[in-house]
Order: structure tokens, then C-alpha cells, then sequence
């Protein structure tokens, strides 16, 4: 069944869950199938105006600072909005951690799909 590793690791999950101990994080990959973008395709017109080739860069903030640095925060800020204003239904991931017997979540996610 289990070997004694994971009982040991399931009880001391059980005992953290019943401590209060226990928190999700939870990156921008948990929206993408709820129709939100992802940092690269919120990027990518915007890398364009500046003549940077998205699929080159690794680090999309950075991406994201340049961008700001060059133009100014409105931008990108409006492009956010214009992301996340547009409502979404929760994923069933979303539904199965709200169900999980957890009070703190962290997220990198501009949406309020997780609360």
C-alpha cells in the first residue's frame, strides 16, 4: 500500500491541515484555463512595439520593466485591466482547492478567481 516514507509524510500533511499550517501558492498557470493569459501572452504586443522577440527572453519581468522603463506604466497597466476585467468562471482546480480544508493561498494571479 504505502511505504512507511509516505505514511510518515501523509500524517505529518494530516497533522500541518489540522495546525493550520498548510498554504497553496498558486502561479498564473492555474487562470490559463479559466481563458486568462499567461505572462507571455500578455507580453507579447507589447515586446513587439519595443522589437524584442518574446521567444528569446526568459525573463518576462524584466521584459515587463523594460517595457515601463521605455514607455511609461499605462500601457501595460491598461493591458491588465483589459485582461482581467473580462470575468472568468472558476476551473475545477479552482473549485477542488476551495474545497480543501486550507485558509492561506498565495498567488501570483491578478484574478480573484482563487478567493
Amino acid at each position: 500500500m504505502f511505504t512507511d516514507d509516505q505514511t510518515m509524510l501523509i500524517n505529518r500533511i494530516v497533522e500541518e491541515l489540522q495546525e493550520d499550517n498548510v498554504a497553496v501558492f498558486a502561479g498564473a498557470g492555474l487562470s490559463v484555463g479559466a481563458g486568462h493569459v499567461n505572462w507571455k501572452q500578455l507580453l507579447t504586443p507589447l515586446a513587439k512595439e519595443i522589437k524584442i522577440d518574446i521567444n528569446q527572453e526568459h525573463d518576462l519581468v524584466s521584459l515587463a520593466q523594460y517595457y515601463i522603463n521605455e514607455n511609461g506604466r499605462q500601457r501595460l497597466a491598461n493591458k491588465l485591466i483589459n485582461e482581467i476585467g473580462i470575468e472568468k468562471s472558476p476551473t475545477d482546480n479552482h473549485k477542488i482547492l476551495a474545497k480543501l480544508p486550507i485558509t492561506n493561498f498565495w498567488t501570483t494571479n491578478y484574478d480573484t478567481l482563487i478567493s
